[in-house]
């Protein structure tokens, strides 16, 4: 959940053009494993593709979506 959290920072400053904070950076905060935060394993392969940076690089897959419904 940490990870999650840590990627929902990054994502927020690089959309809102803000300095992310200091913690987000920490390489500790990674899914392993991978968690794909839907349990439709039919969507995994579109989390895959269409996950922002900021959560792929921490082992965490969501669709394109998620994020607007949040």
């Amino acid at each position: 959940m940490d990870a999650a959290f840590a990627a929902l920072g990054e994502y927020l400053a690089r959309r809102d053009d803000w300095p992310a904070p200091q913690w987000v950076r920490d390489p500790a905060l990674e899914a392993m494993p991978w968690w794909f935060v839907t349990a439709l394993k039919g969507l995994h392969p579109r989390a895959l593709v269409e996950s922002p940076l900021s959560f792929r690089k921490r082992g965490i897959f969501i669709t394109r979506g998620a994020l607007q419904r949040a």
